[in-house]
């Protein structure tokens, strides 16, 4: 049996070297190739998001001191059935956060002084903690809105055109749990 020589050991070693550092070399640059076709493509990179609001773009910023994250219900200050609808969903989400709760408020904005004196004890029964102002937003009262913490209107949650559309409540409870877990 014969052994090898020196010289062909060595240049084995040396080939062996070689391909370990073009490996080492062609898989970053490759990686980078990748990624920059991607970039430039587009092709791989998801077209979809997963909030259930409509995302207001560009978002707009509110003359109103809000400090945390808040439903946003507009009405001309009759409050109606649809309204009553709105505040009602708006009011489940707030109870479905359990612990979260505190993080978020509701706000019931009005463009006229309220007129009906019967909505000053409704407000009083069933929405105790519902802050009522007098404002003027300039957005659909069929819709309410989320407004982050900066105050700035991101997503609107107008009524369900569709019959198989999810229902609101369940749509603006999934956004609120997703911001306020991104959001410590």
């Amino acid at each position: 049996m014969m052994g090898r020589t020196q010289p062909e050991k060595t240049s084995r070693n040396h080939w062996r070297g070689r391909i370990t550092l073009l490996l080492l070399i062609s898989i970053p640059l490759t990686l980078m190739g990748l990624a920059w076709v991607i970039y430039v493509t587009g092709v791989g990179i998801p077209t979809a998001t997963s909030n259930k609001g409509v995302l207001v773009q560009p978002p707009l910023k509110l003359d109103l001191p809000i400090d945390k994250w808040t439903l946003l219900i507009l009405d001309n200050g009759t409050c109606d059935d649809d309204c009553r609808e709105r505040l009602y969903i708006t009011r489940q989400a707030q109870i479905a956060l359990g612990r979260e709760a505190d993080r978020i408020q509701r706000w019931y904005v009005h463009r006229h002084p309220i007129s009906n004196e019967a909505l000053r004890p409704f407000f009083a029964e069933h929405h105790p903690r519902m802050v009522v102002v007098l404002g003027n937003v300039a957005m659909s009262p069929s819709a309410f809105y989320l407004v982050d913490p900066q105050g700035f209107l991101m997503m609107a949650y107008p009524k369900p055109s569709e019959k198989n559309a999810p229902p609101r409540g369940q749509s603006v409870l999934s956004d609120l749990k997703f911001v306020l877990k991104y959001s410590q």
